[in-house]
This record gives structure tokens, C-alpha cells and sequence, in this order.
């Protein structure tokens, strides 16, 4: 009987960490055909963090070209732009490595760029005992596009190439 019961407890505990992972997962808006996929990232100041992108949906023909972009303290410790070359099923993946000086939460912005347009994911990276919260919208703040969908204003950072 402790054995069944040790071995419900460990199913639990498993099953409540699988859980908690699954709600990490952050999908990228799809504005180019490229669905990007990631996983909040957390590290300690100082040190690199990587952070691991999933691409899929990639054209077989023509290039993906994809750019970095950091906010704040955090910086990109490799390339800001590459070109992606999906596998047999159209996707790939890439490791960005980035690293900030001190305590706090960050984004690294993800753009991937098809002849079809631009899918973009922002990547909460927690550096240190940090504490990302996301915030729902402010009541009032949401706005109603002409064709009834609803928008939501936030803050952006024009890149130019």
C-alpha cells in the first residue's frame, strides 16, 4: 500500500511540473506564415542564458531571415541576424544566447521575415530572483479595430535594417 501511494505522489509531483512547463510555452504572432515557439527563459546576472526558438512553417523555397533584438540590460552574445534552413517538415530551430549584468526581467524579440511578411514572439528572460508577472490589459485600454477584433496598445520599438 506505502508503495501505490509513493508512486501516486511521484506521478503528482511529475505531472504538476509537466503541467507548469506546458504554461511557459510562448507562441509568436504569425503575420509571415512562421509559427515561433519558445519557452520563458530564466538565468543568473552575469552569465549566459540560452534561449531555444522553435521555427515552423518555413517556405521550402526562398530564405527565412531572421533578427534579434534585445530591451534593457540584456545583450545578444552571438549573431542578430541569420538565415534558417528548414528540415524536411519546414521547421528548425536555434539557440540564442544572451546575458545581462544585473537583476531583473527582459525580452529578447524574435522577427522572422518571409516573402509573406514578418511573425514576431517576445521572450521574457528573468535574470536572477526577478519575478516576470505578465499584467492583463488596463481596463479601457483595449481598443475595437473597424472590423470588430480587438486591440490591445502596447509599447514598440521601431528597428530599421
Amino acid at each position: 500500500m506505502k508503495m501505490i501511494s509513493l508512486m501516486l505522489a511521484a506521478a503528482l509531483v511529475f505531472g504538476a511540473q509537466a503541467s507548469s512547463a506546458q504554461t511557459a510555452a510562448i507562441t509568436g504572432k504569425n503575420y509571415g506564415g512562421v509559427n515561433l515557439h519558445a519557452v520563458a527563459a530564466r538565468g543568473a546576472a552575469g552569465r549566459p542564458i540560452s534561449v531555444e526558438v522553435r521555427y515552423e512553417g518555413l517556405p521550402a523555397t526562398g530564405h527565412t531571415r531572421v533578427t534579434y533584438t534585445t530591451e534593457g540590460a540584456l545583450k545578444l552574445s552571438g549573431p542578430a541576424q541569420k538565415t534558417l534552413t528548414p528540415d524536411s517538415k519546414g521547421a528548425d530551430r536555434d539557440t540564442v544566447v544572451v546575458q545581462a549584468a544585473s537583476d531583473g526581467t527582459y525580452f529578447l524579440n524574435v522577427f522572422a521575415t518571409t516573402t509573406s511578411g514578418t511573425s514576431v514572439l517576445s521572450i521574457p528572460v528573468t535574470v536572477g530572483s526577478a519575478m516576470f508577472k505578465p499584467r492583463a490589459a488596463a481596463a479601457g485600454s483595449a481598443v475595437s479595430a473597424s472590423g470588430g477584433q480587438r486591440v490591445i496598445e502596447m509599447p514598440a520599438q521601431e528597428i530599421r535594417h
